[in-house]
């Protein structure tokens, strides 16, 4: 999946284990409608430096995975989400890309985009 937006935050790499660091941004999204996204991507392990070349404010295409969990907890199951970025370019950019991929043909790395855009006049945010 591929969401585009601005840098709105990216904070420091944290170290939670010996065996596993991430870093957190924050992508800013449908900025010029009157209910505004601000999606949290987690980089992790050795993906934590994707973010270091870009600026807070520029504009990117992150390429993303969405998992989920379940914890089974004595009150209940609880439930998850995690949204990871695998990819990272500037829109309209391209020498200032990122990529980190493993897959050798192009075809293989499109994905759908996301576009919570509607041309209806209503104000409603779905």
């Amino acid at each position: 999946m591929e969401l585009i937006g601005k840098l709105e935050v990216k904070y420091d790499t944290v170290t939670v284990s010996e065996k596993f660091k991430k870093r957190d941004l924050v992508l800013a999204t449908d900025l010029n409608t009157p209910y505004p996204n601000f999606i949290q991507i987690q980089l992790a392990q050795d993906k934590c430096a994707m973010i270091d070349n870009y600026n807070i404010g520029d504009e990117l295409k992150v390429q993303i995975n969405i998992t989920g969990r379940l914890w089974a907890s004595p009150t209940g199951n609880k439930y998850f989400n995690t949204i990871t970025a695998w990819r990272i370019e500037k829109v309209g950019n391209t020498p200032n890309a990122v990529s980190e991929t493993s897959h050798s043909n192009a075809s293989q790395n499109q994905s759908p985009v996301f576009n919570s855009v509607t041309d209806d006049d209503s104000d409603l945010p779905f």
